[in-house]
């Protein structure tokens, strides 16, 4: 990647919902110091921690238009998502509402259902709207399987973290990473960090 792409990028991180930046230093500030260091912008959005489990379903259209809207209001033009858990979720829909044009979606554990023709990212591809997704996903991620028996979220049976992609109309487009040594959110833990941001440098092409 040329300087000249680097300063037209920019990589959205959307959180979860149980990163109390009140506690440890939640990985989305430690993601924009990680990409501000290396010559790339990164923005934040992250969600009312106030939020419960159970509350969260009926929080969707509120915060996916506030995230769709940072989207249009940022002037680079290259643009990048990371999303973890929850996030997923609201940036699948944020990016749909936005009207614009993305160049990678990662989505990391995320609590949404691992049916592509349901939850957007086939409509995504099919318009190119997104030009590639890459998903991750654990058979141990303990909080994705509480998840499924949780009321309302027992109606995400088979959750994107947990099992992978299903349904995928555009394989080509859709990368899979199995990291089963992972649960829910280690891969944000200590030296976990920069592993996954390498990751994803990689797969955004920041790194060529």
């Amino acid at each position: 990647m040329t300087e000249a792409q680097k300063k037209d990028s920019v990589l959205f991180c959307v959180n979860g919902i149980w990163n109390d930046p009140d506690n440890v230093m939640a990985w989305t500030d430690r993601a924009e110091d990680y990409c501000e260091n290396r010559g790339i912008r990164c923005k934040r959005f992250e969600p009312e921690t106030n939020w419960t489990f159970r509350r969260m379903p009926w929080h969707l259209g509120k915060y996916a238009n506030m995230a769709a809207l940072m989207f249009q209001t940022t002037s680079q033009q290259r643009r990048f998502v990371l999303a973890h858990s929850f996030g997923c979720e609201i940036v699948l829909r944020a990016v749909d509402l936005s009207g614009l044009d993305f160049e990678v979606v990662i989505l990391v554990q995320g609590a949404v259902t691992s049916d592509c023709a349901r939850n957007r990212i086939n409509h995504l591809l099919a318009t190119n709207r997104v030009k590639r997704f890459v998903v991750t996903w654990s058979q141990n991620d303990s909080m994705l399987k509480l998840a499924r028996f949780w009321p309302p979220w027992d109606f995400v049976l088979r959750p994107l973290g947990l099992v992978g992609p299903r349904n995928v109309a555009i394989e080509l487009r859709t990368g899979a990473i199995q990291w089963h040594q992972h649960r829910h959110s280690t891969m944000w833990h200590g030296d976990n960090f920069h592993g996954t941001m390498n990751m994803v440098f990689d797969e955004c092409g920041f790194t060529a």
